[in-house]
């Protein structure tokens, strides 16, 4: 039987510490969210974001844009927010409208406000360097990263496939994954013979929001599977994996909603408070 891990527990270990942090320190920190565009599952994201920070003591903004929002209007507002003193962090909400180009809004980030490490500077040093150098890492992989630690997942030799090679998750935690020593095999949903690389993965992580995308022939006895995929019909969610022929397999799942969705929340807010301790000792650039 498939057994299913929960991001609760760990996202409720971070909030404890982080607002034992906070409160100590008597810092005010404040995250600024700009949010383009009506999507309903951003505006959703965006209020969990919010309620969690409540809960550990920063304060968020969030600024709000019609999807018809111009470039240079869009500019002005994150240069102002870069030039605040009293903004600890900034976050775009994505995904942005289509007509706005994501590479050209996220460079305009200040790097030391970056919270999720989506400044190509920040991303570029995190590529490089690994752990070591990059200001804050980027959320989801991070928060996938503390699920394979706290299911205490030898990851020296595991054989992980992940699917889905964006930016925010795929690509980073590739990174992650083979630093920590796994042998990482990175496809995306239109992958030939997607099913081969599964099949003989340890674990598989997927990413697509394609619904059902991962089914039961396509994975091996006692195998992990970490599903970040989201797909949203009417007021019911989804993830990668078909839940249905999925349950008499022995292994384990993260499920959707519920897995790793809480972690990256938490991981996000635990970013804010390390980039206000850079920051403050001057150790960002």
């Amino acid at each position: 039987m498939m057994d299913w891990v929960t991001g609760k527990e760990i996202a409720e270990k971070i909030a404890d510490d982080l607002k034992k942090k906070i409160l100590f320190s008597k810092q005010k920190l404040i995250l600024k969210i700009f949010l383009v565009g009506d999507d309903p599952a951003s505006q959703i994201y965006v209020k969990k974001k919010q309620e969690f920070c409540r809960q550990v003591g920063i304060e968020t903004q969030v600024e709000k844009f019609t999807a018809e929002v111009s470039f240079n209007h869009l500019k002005k507002k994150l240069l102002l927010a870069n030039q605040s003193k009293i903004l600890t962090a900034i976050l775009i909400q994505l995904p942005l409208p289509q007509k706005l180009s994501e590479k050209k809004v996220l460079a305009l980030i200040d790097p030391k406000k970056d919270a999720d490490c989506l400044h190509p500077k920040n991303f570029g040093l995190f590529c490089q360097y690994g752990f070591a150098q990059a200001p804050v890492l980027p959320a989801t992989a991070l928060a996938v990263m503390k699920i394979l630690k706290k299911k205490k997942i030898k990851l020296s030799g595991c054989q992980v496939t992940i699917v889905g090679n964006s930016n925010i998750v795929g690509k980073p935690l590739a990174m992650m994954l083979s630093e920590a020593g796994a042998t990482v095999v990175l496809c995306q949903k239109k992958t030939k013979n997607l099913a081969q690389h599964t099949l003989m993965a340890d674990i598989v992580i997927t990413a697509t929001g394609v619904k059902g995308l991962i089914k039961k022939n396509m994975l091996k006895k006692g195998v992990g599977i970490i599903d970040i995929g989201i797909t949203r019909e009417g007021k019911k969610v989804f993830g990668d994996v078909d839940l249905k022929e999925i349950d008499d397999l022995e292994g384990w799942i993260t499920p959707v909603p519920g897995g790793v969705g809480p972690v990256t929340v938490a991981v996000l807010a635990e970013n804010v408070w390390k980039l206000s301790l850079k920051n403050q000792r001057g150790k960002i650039f």
